[in-house]
């Protein structure tokens, strides 16, 4: 056995401990608020991210969960892991509408309810807003504010602009809050995903773990070691 290598020939099944660590080790919010924040990060993971803030999304979720790492150990600096936690939610929360296939959907709406974002919506009193409304929708949301329909849909709205000059407005259909019918699609969606779950995916049962030499893991440190330790046992 070479000296420098003091581990090879002997198997250490990683992935398996790790989930078994995480399923029952004690862990602190702090820890846990980070942990999220480096699985985010990790390889196995993509994003399609909807954030403008960034130029290029190549390499981003790295450079935040770096923050959180220093000389190989989680940080426990609880103002540099909210930060990090943050960011990383910023990145990967989105409700962008493109061809980008970067809209989180329900999820971001949860999420956008949970910490209040409708307090953040600007005013949509404007020509740019109102003028994307049929003209029906127009006199509906002018007429429920008090404002009588003109006989153009641009008087209907330079009527509203003037009724909110002073006041901010938010479409009812803007709010982050899930409707009704939302709220029994995101149930159904994870009643659906909870179902098609087996027992040893149950949190309680421990995750089931793939062969260890199963070909989507065929390299690597632990792969290497898991050739050496087959090979030992053969002879």
């Amino acid at each position: 056995m070479d000296a420098d290598h003091p581990s090879k020939g002997v198997l250490f099944p990683r992935r398996i401990t790790l989930h078994e660590a995480l399923n029952t080790a004690e862990i602190d919010d702090l820890t846990m608020l980070g942990l999220f924040v480096l699985a985010a990060s990790g390889g196995n993971v993509e994003v399609r991210s909807g954030d403008t803030s960034v130029t290029t999304t190549y390499g981003a979720r790295d450079a935040i969960a770096g923050a959180v790492v220093e000389s190989g150990v989680l940080v426990r600096d609880p103002g540099t892991i909210r930060t990090s936690a943050r960011r990383m939610l910023r990145f990967m929360l989105s409700l962008r509408q493109s061809g980008w296939q970067s809209n989180s959907g329900l999820a971001a709406r949860v999420a956008g309810d949970t910490i209040g974002a409708d307090a953040f919506l600007a005013t949509m009193a404007t020509q740019d807003f109102l003028s994307c409304l049929s003209k029906a929708e127009m006199e509906r949301v002018a007429s429920a504010h008090g404002v009588l329909p003109r006989q153009t849909g641009k008087a209907t709205r330079a009527a509203f602009i003037d009724r909110f000059k002073d006041e901010r407005f938010t479409y009812d259909g803007s709010h982050f809050a899930l409707t009704s019918e939302e709220q029994k699609e995101h149930a159904a969606h994870a009643n659906r995903a909870d179902a098609a779950l087996s027992e040893d995916d149950n949190i309680e049962t421990g995750l089931s773990e793939p062969d260890e030499r199963d070909p989507g893991d065929g390299s690597g440190e632990d792969a290497e070691m898991d050739e050496t330790a087959a090979g030992a046992t053969a002879r």
